[in-house]
């Protein structure tokens, strides 16, 4: 698994413009990403939404990101502990 590349597919995307967030807030749709993290044979969903007014899709993002590094990291560990590591 050492040297594979890491894809990161954003699969759905939705943001609020700004005067829909304010204005609207939690009655309006949320910023929304959902994305496909692959790793060799290794394939996992991630997704995040915010509802609130004051998140915005930067902090929608920085969570996918988070979320997708958590995710590499269970393959990784699933690939050490087949292997006998």
């Amino acid at each position: 698994m050492s040297g594979e590349p890491v894809t990161i597919r954003i699969d759905r995307y939705h943001t609020r413009n700004a005067f829909a967030r304010v204005m609207l807030g939690v009655l309006n749709r949320p910023d929304h990403i959902k994305a496909t993290v692959t790793l060799g044979r290794h394939r996992a969903d991630v997704s995040d939404s915010a509802h609130m007014t004051f998140t915005t899709i930067h902090t929608v993002a920085r969570d996918i990101g988070s979320e997708a590094t958590d995710q590499v990291a269970v393959f990784l560990y699933r690939a050490t502990r087949k292997n006998g590591g």
